[in-house]
């Protein structure tokens, strides 16, 4: 919980005081993936194994953790939505891709807390994304073999 409440204050502070344009959604779709972690490991706190015999500064060193793999995946998250690899549902209806100061549409947000809430959908968005890369290239040699051959 400290973790996320240093990465939203990390997140105000930079609006206040930053001028930065870039670095605000980005550091933005971390702090929701912080977020969308902190829940993730209160809903699931009864799984977790946790010894409590273990150096405290262990245990925060795990927690802090968990806070930079959900971090980096609400960031990735939004990578991958903005580039229009994945997650075409949340991704605008034009057909450019919007700049990086372009502020935070409503689905980013939901797809960046939920990244962070999720270890496994930005490892899952990667490979169906390089699955259906792969078919769609298998799928162009045959219609190339189909041709040639007629």
């Amino acid at each position: 919980v400290a973790a996320c409440c240093v990465t939203w204050y990390g997140y105000i502070w930079q609006i206040q005081h930053g001028d930065n344009e870039i670095l605000s959604p980005w550091l933005l779709a971390g702090t929701l993936g912080s977020t969308g972690g902190v829940l993730s490991v209160a809903i699931n706190l009864k799984s977790i194994n946790i010894n409590v015999h273990q150096h405290w500064l262990l245990q925060c060193f795990a927690g802090w953790t968990r806070n930079v793999v959900a971090f980096l995946g609400g960031a990735a998250c939004l990578i991958a939505i903005r580039s229009k690899i994945a997650l075409g549902i949340a991704a605008t209806t034009d057909v450019t891709i919007p700049p990086t100061t372009a502020s935070l549409q409503m689905m980013e947000v939901f797809f960046c807390f939920l990244a962070g809430f999720s270890e496994g959908l930005v490892p899952n968005i990667l490979r169906d994304s390089e699955r259906d890369s792969i078919k769609k290239k298998e799928d162009e040699e045959v219609t190339t073999e189909k041709t040639d051959r007629q």
